[in-house]
């Protein structure tokens, strides 16, 4: 399929909450956060005990950061599949060039893979940006291996962040990024705070196993 061909497949999907499409390109901003955040997110993916042969998805891959690291736990007998819904991000993950991984552009809630083909997915600053997020979860969760597991990631929101020092601080760096949120993508405060209820999106999907970490 051609890069033409790529966009006119992803032209006329609904944008995400957030705005997603195939034309909305942050890799710089992906590029930061994965330097920032690469010690606890590789202490976090060694935490899973991936195998050698295993099959691991990374949906909503990025730029491809954390795909190049499933690729080394799995090595030459595994498989490591990442896929984003943006045509820069696809690019820029199939850049890095890992030997161990494949990367797709698709859509989550549609994705190009038969049922129970992995042993882990893994889904990190993704769930947050569809309209539809139980939906993506039940998909997602549908893509496992029987005694698979499903790993949903979120990083923090500013919100989240307590200034001890200053208690008028916080309040008014989270009224301000609310506001932010609510003027540019027409997002509630309520939206954002169901966002970091994981653990309640998990359960409402159907799934019993369910482990909060920080």
């Amino acid at each position: 399929m051609s890069a033409a061909d790529d966009r006119c497949q992803f032209a006329s999907q609904e944008k995400g909450l957030l705005g997603d499409s195939a034309a909305r390109n942050y890799s710089d901003k992906l590029a930061l956060f994965n330097a920032f955040a690469e010690p606890e997110l590789r202490a976090v993916v060694g935490d899973l005990s991936l195998q050698p042969g295993m099959f691991v998805l990374d949906a909503g891959c990025g730029i491809g950061a954390a795909l190049e690291w499933f690729g080394e736990a799995v090595g030459p007998s595994g498989l490591a599949v990442g896929f984003d819904l943006a045509s820069a991000h696809v690019a820029a993950a199939r850049a890095r060039g890992s030997k161990q991984s494949t990367v797709l552009q698709a859509d989550l809630l549609k994705p190009p893979f038969v049922a129970a083909s992995f042993d882990v997915v893994w889904c990190m600053n993704t769930i947050n940006h569809l309209r539809a997020r139980v939906a993506g979860i039940q998909m997602l969760t549908s893509l496992l291996r029987p005694g698979g597991r499903v790993v949903l990631a979120q990083s923090s929101f500013l919100p989240d962040m307590y200034f001890a020092w200053d208690a008028r601080l916080e309040r008014q760096v989270s009224e301000a990024v609310f506001r932010y949120y609510r003027d540019r993508y027409n997002v509630s405060e309520q939206e954002l705070a169901s966002v970091r209820a994981l653990t309640g999106l998990l359960r409402e999907a159907g799934l019993e196993d369910v482990r909060p970490r920080t």
